[in-house]
């Protein structure tokens, strides 16, 4: 989840990166949202101080008799900030729920493309063997070895997972 000071920080440049992403991330709301939780966070923090201020007063006082309007008015001003908080704790959810919706915003140097063939290639590292079979990819040879077993998985945990037996089971705990 991207963090709101990055954001706030950063907005054109990940709204317009977030274009090129294909569309569907709406950060119209995040700006009103991210004013209102500094405008609740200010005024539940400036009441707090000014409670524990009084509060302070109020501790040292040896006659409560004369400070009742004190206490009377910091009751209210408890009030107060339980509803600030309560605004802010919401406000703070609706802004959650707008950063966990934005994908990785990609880097100002990432080419933009429509598929993978857009790609760009920075750099290679050896030469690619020339092979006169059909490779065959890692699951399917794991699978005709013995050592990788997809279909127990699936009845065990669900899919995308593998369930090594034998040799490949032995592998995994040396590996590990």
């Amino acid at each position: 989840m991207l963090d709101i000071r990055y954001l706030r920080e950063n907005f054109e440049a990940a709204e317009k990166a977030l274009a090129t992403r294909g569309g569907g991330v709406d950060l119209a709301g995040f700006k009103t949202l991210d004013q209102q939780r500094r405008e609740l966070l200010g005024e539940s923090e400036s009441l707090k101080a000014e409670k524990n201020k009084v509060s302070a007063l109020i501790g040292k006082t040896k006659d409560k008799s004369q400070v009742q309007g004190e206490i009377a008015r910091m009751k209210e001003v408890s009030a107060q900030i339980k509803e600030l908080d309560d605004n802010l704790r919401s406000v703070e959810e609706q802004l959650s729920e707008i950063l966990m919706g934005v994908p990785n915003i990609p880097h100002e140097d990432s080419p933009i493309g429509a598929s993978e063939d857009d790609n760009v290639e920075i750099r290679t590292w050896g030469e690619k063997p020339n092979i006169d079979f059909e490779a065959k990819a890692h699951w399917d040879i794991g699978e005709e070895l013995g050592i990788l077993d997809f279909e127990r998985a699936g009845k065990l945990s669900g899919a995308r997972f593998a369930l090594y037996t034998g040799a490949g089971a032995r592998l995994e705990r040396a590996l590990i």
